[in-house]
């Protein structure tokens, strides 16, 4: 969790209901902590210089993570400084809510002559594809620039509003464990290519490739001790710096998780709806219940204007099958027939009909729970992986849900009950293996009802070195690309 001295209230800059829609519609928010000093940032540049130069003497094979990675806070602890500031704070606390916690993987990267391909950064853990991205806001990333950065520098380049769709990622032995928009960039090693304009050439044919119309591409020049908070699963890359650039370029990059289901919005917020901000029409449903959610409320979404049992069971372009998927989820609770297009999509053929099931499957809730349940002995271990990462994520919403409704009216006992419920089969037959792991539920369950010492948003303290304390939630360690 974050350092707060013990104690002391965390003093938070919250963001506005307009920074909210942006930060949901477009993946990412720029902010400039105006409580840092200017001392402050160039000491920090120069703190990571140095770091650089003594990795280059040292040398070896496991600086990545030694050095420059994940014992980064330990090296460097003056990042708690920025890491504490209240626009940082009130920042992470408005997406990801109060307890949120700071991820052991960090790292300082810099610009180089190469450039980078876009990507996603790598699924847990450590790149391997563990399980399907969440369109909710339950991890972010937080990209802090100590110093400047301009088009020599090699600015970081993101594709706005791109954090909710993905590439197809199965293979015939398993799944790729690197989400990149085009695998060939890097696999044919494009990236360091001598003609830049090839180079050029192919990034443009690797976002026209995904499919999807009006794809922006945004660089991000930058003031000094910037810091860019991006959903974690927005398309990104480092671009290259330019022949003439004889400075020093870094982004030093932090990730954050969510702790507990959200009881209610925890930035300024004023408004129901979301403000609308430019962004695809297709992803409009998701901001849409994103903005419900993290208010505490149930979804509503306007009828669809296509027909999104086609659509999704189709398999058509990415921006069209979240679309469907979301408008038949929340149809599906008194719904028949959408519930069973979904239940059709989730047994799919096609990985995108299938991947995508999963969201409508998701907002369906309860009701889905049995088509989730019958899929888990699906022959194809595709669709048993869907259905059992699905009916987890509706379980801790379900259990986060409940919670709230037993703290108004003083039940708690309800907490403990729906997990009695999802282990003994009252929502329809579970298998053996996840009758087995029922304290894995039960771990869920304390979380989404926000049990436990640090449940009710209270601050775990942090060694000096960053990490969290025993007992402070916490996750396995993970890498980007």
């Amino acid at each position: 969790m974050l350092p707060f001295p013990p104690g002391a209230a965390a003093p938070m800059n919250l963001l506005t209901d307009e920074q909210m829609a942006r930060f949901l519609t477009d993946g990412y928010v720029v902010l400039r902590p105006a409580e840092l000093s200017g001392a402050y940032h160039e000491r920090m540049f120069g703190a990571v210089a140095n770091l650089y130069d003594e990795g280059q003497r040292l040398g070896g094979d496991r600086l990545h993570l030694e050095h420059y990675g994940d014992n980064l806070l330990a090296r460097l602890p003056e990042f708690a400084q920025l890491l504490e500031c209240p626009t940082v704070v009130g920042a992470l606390t408005s997406v990801l809510g109060e307890g949120y916690a700071l991820h052991p993987h960090h790292y300082a990267h810099t610009s180089m002559p190469a450039d980078q391909g876009f990507h996603q950064d790598g699924n847990l853990p450590w790149n391997e594809r563990g399980h399907y991205r969440s369109h909710r806001p339950v991890w972010a990333m937080l990209f802090y620039y100590p110093q400047a950065v301009t088009e020599a520098s090699g600015p970081t380049e993101v594709l706005p509003g791109t954090q909710y769709w993905t590439r197809d990622f199965e293979q015939d032995d398993g799944w790729r464990t690197f989400d990149a928009l085009d695998l060939s960039f890097f696999t044919d090693k494009v990236g360091g290519a001598d003609d830049l304009a090839f180079r050029d050439e192919r990034l443009a044919q690797s976002v026209a490739q995904f499919g999807i119309d009006g794809i922006r591409r945004e660089r991000l020049p930058l003031a000094a001790g910037s810091v860019v908070l991006a959903h974690y699963d927005l398309f990104h890359r480092g671009t290259r710096r330019q022949p003439d650039f004889r400075g020093r370029r870094y982004m030093v990059k932090f990730y954050f998780f969510r702790t507990q289901e959200p009881r209610r919005a925890s930035w300024r917020n004023a408004a129901t709806l979301p403000p609308t901000v430019d962004g695809y029409p297709a992803t409009r449903p998701v901001v849409l219940a994103n903005w419900a959610w993290l208010r505490g409320e149930e979804v509503e979404l306007p009828p669809p204007e296509h027909d999104a049992a086609d659509a999704l069971l189709a398999g058509q372009t990415e921006d069209a099958c979240v679309a469907s998927a979301y408008a038949l989820g929340v149809a599906a609770p008194r719904d028949e027939q959408a519930k069973a297009t979904l239940g059709t999509a989730l047994e799919c053929a096609v990985e995108g009909s299938r991947r995508n099931s999963a969201y409508g499957l998701g907002l369906a809730g309860d009701a889905a729970v049995p088509t989730l349940c019958q899929a888990l002995e699906n022959k194809d271990p595709r669709v048993r992986r869907v259905a059992a990462v699905r009916l987890g994520g509706n379980a801790l919403t379900a259990a986060g849900r409940r919670a709230r409704v037993d703290r108004a009216s003083g039940r708690p006992g309800r907490l403990r009950a729906l997990q009695r419920r999802l282990c003994s089969g009252q929502f329809g037959a579970l298998p053996c293996p996840l009758r087995r792991h029922h304290q894995c539920h039960a771990a869920a369950l304390r979380c989404a009802g926000g049990a436990g010492e640090h449940g009710q948003g209270a601050a775990a303290p942090l060694h000096r070195s960053g990490e969290p304390r025993l007992g402070a939630p916490a996750t396995g360690a993970q890498r980007s690309a």
